[in-house]
C-alpha cells in the first residue's frame, strides 16, 4: 500500500498544528474549530457527520443519520481504507468525554486490527500512536508506553531505558507500562499486531 497520508480534523483542542496543504477530512463539531480559517485548506475531501455538534454556517458533504450504530469518526476512517490511506493523523479527538476520547481509541485501534498485515498507523493528537507497521522509527523524550491487543514479538532499541530483543508482549495487560525514551529510538513489531503506544511529556 502505497504511503498516502491523511489527517482528520476533530471538535477538541489540540496543541498540533493544522496543515492546511494536507489532505483533510473535518469531521462534524470540528468545523467549529476551522469555521474562520477553512478557506485555508487546500485538499477537503469531506466534511462528514451527523451535524448534532456543527454551529456554524457551514454543511456536511456527506450527512449521516443521527441514529446510526456507528461513530462520525468511524465513518470518517472507512473512507480513509477505501481511498488507500495508509498514514491517518488525527486532530483534535482527546479530551471532553472519558467514554468518547476512550471509544475514539479502541475505533482506531479496531480499524487497523481490521487491516491484517496491511501497513497502516494512526497518531492521534501527537500523544497515541496505533500501528501495525513492522518498524517504527520514533523520536520521543519521557515516559512511554506499548499495549497490545493480540499475542505479539516486539524489539525496541536506541535511547530507551528498557530495550526489549523480540519479547512477547502479553495482550491487554500491564506489561508494556513505562518506558523512557531519550530520543531516537526504534520498534520492530514482528507479527504485525495492533500496537496502541502512548507518550507521555
Amino acid at each position: 500500500m502505497p504511503n498516502k497520508i491523511i489527517q482528520l480534523i476533530g471538535p477538541m483542542e489540540s496543541k498540533d498544528s493544522i496543515d492546511f496543504l494536507m489532505d483533510t477530512i473535518i469531521i462534524d463539531g470540528g468545523l467549529n474549530r476551522v469555521k474562520d480559517t477553512i478557506s485555508k485548506f487546500k485538499k477537503v475531501k469531506e466534511i462528514v457527520g451527523d451535524n448534532d455538534s456543527n454551529v456554524t454556517s457551514h454543511t456536511m458533504t456527506k450527512k449521516l443519520a443521527r441514529d446510526k450504530d456507528f461513530s462520525d469518526l468511524e465513518y470518517a476512517l472507512q473512507i480513509t481504507k477505501e481511498k488507500k490511506y495508509s498514514n491517518v493523523i488525527l486532530n483534535g479527538f482527546l479530551g471532553g468525554r472519558r467514554d468518547h476520547e476512550f471509544s475514539n481509541i479502541l475505533t482506531v485501534a479496531g480499524s487497523i486490527k481490521e487491516m491484517g498485515p496491511n501497513n497502516f498507523r494512526m497518531m492521534i493528537d501527537s500523544k497515541i500512536l496505533i500501528t501495525n507497521n513492522m518498524s517504527e522509527k520514533l523520536v520521543h523524550r519521557g515516559l512511554f508506553s506499548i499495549f497490545t491487543i493480540d499475542n505479539n514479538i516486539i524489539s525496541l532499541s536506541g535511547k530507551i531505558k528498557y530495550p526489549l530483543n523480540k519479547a512477547c508482549i502479553r495482550p491487554l495487560s500491564s506489561h508494556g507500562l513505562s518506558n523512557e525514551a531519550s530520543g531516537e529510538f526504534e520498534l520492530t513489531n514482528t507479527n504485525q499486531r495492533t500496537l496502541i503506544i502512548f507518550f507521555e511529556d
